[in-house]
Order: C-alpha cells, then structure tokens, then sequence
C-alpha cells in the first residue's frame, strides 16, 4: 500500500490539470466578457491584494501563473524533487494577489484551482488567501465550466493567451 501513497497526489495534480485545460479550451480563446464571462463586477480595489499593497496587472499575474504551471508539470513528473518548486511558485502567486479585472466567480474559481495545488503538497489554502473570493462556489462551482471553476478558465484564455 505505501507505493500507492505518492500516486495520489500525482492524481490529484493531472486531475486539476486536466480540469483547467478542459475549461480553458471549452470556453474559448477572448470569448465573453472582460471578467471572463461571470456578469459579477471586480471587487473594490482594496480587496484586491493579499497584501494590502500593489495590484498586480493582468500581464503580471499571467507571468506568475505560467511560472506555476510549469512547476506543476515538474511535480507531476517527479514529485518529490519539484515539490519545493512548486509550493514556492504557489505562494509567489498568492502573495501576488489578484488583478482587478477577475470578478468574484473568477477569483472563487483560480481559489478552487490553487488550493488544490496545495492540497496536491498535502496543505491547505486558506479563502482569505484570494481576496474577494465567494464563501461558496454555488452549485457545480469547483466542476463545472458554467461554475467558478469555468469563469477562472475563461479569464484565463482572454488575459493569458498561449505564449
């Protein structure tokens, strides 16, 4: 049984990854509207950053996100070697905060998929980390492309286009 215990959370990271570019590819490349199709307006300013300080811009955040995603690939490849990788990655991007233009869906949506890379480590995420971030997904939030989850992917394919 303790040859299956590192295989689960290598499950868990394909499963999110697989989650993400479903989404980013169903919901198309600049389709929607500018907070990725949810209809919630941004949150105020000050709810922006984790850190109180400096909002980051689109182009930014997306730079940090690219940064994750390929210490993720790393994880999901060895695992226990690109593990710190990718928990500093993650926190890089929280600390970064979030731009204005994601709406309270999108944030609830990019908070479903952080916490599960930190679940992926064997952590947990704090909501308060993802400022402006609803306390409930509604129903089908963290599954659906229609859901917060969808709105995150779709923020995604208008803001950070394939480089």
């Amino acid at each position: 049984m303790s040859d299956a215990s590192p295989l689960l959370p290598r499950l868990g990271l394909a499963l999110a990854l697989v989650v993400v570019l479903v989404v980013t590819l169903s919901v198309g490349r600049g389709g929607g509207g500018g907070d990725g199709g949810s209809g919630d307006a941004p949150p105020a300013a000050e709810e922006a950053s984790s850190s109180g300080g400096v909002v980051p811009g689109e182009d930014e955040f997306c730079a940090g996100y690219l940064t994750l995603a390929d210490a993720q690939g790393r994880y999901a490849a060895q695992p226990v070697t690109a593990a710190d990788a990718l928990r500093a990655a993650a926190g890089d991007l929280v600390a970064l905060g979030v731009p204005d233009s994601m709406s309270r869906l999108v944030r609830t949506g990019y908070y479903v998929e952080i916490s599960g890379v930190y679940s992926s480590l064997g952590e947990e995420l704090d909501r308060s980390a993802v400022p402006g971030a609803l306390a409930d997904d509604g129903p089908g939030g963290s599954t659906s492309t229609s859901g917060s989850v969808g709105a995150f992917g779709g923020w995604l394919a208008q803001y950070c286009p394939a480089r």
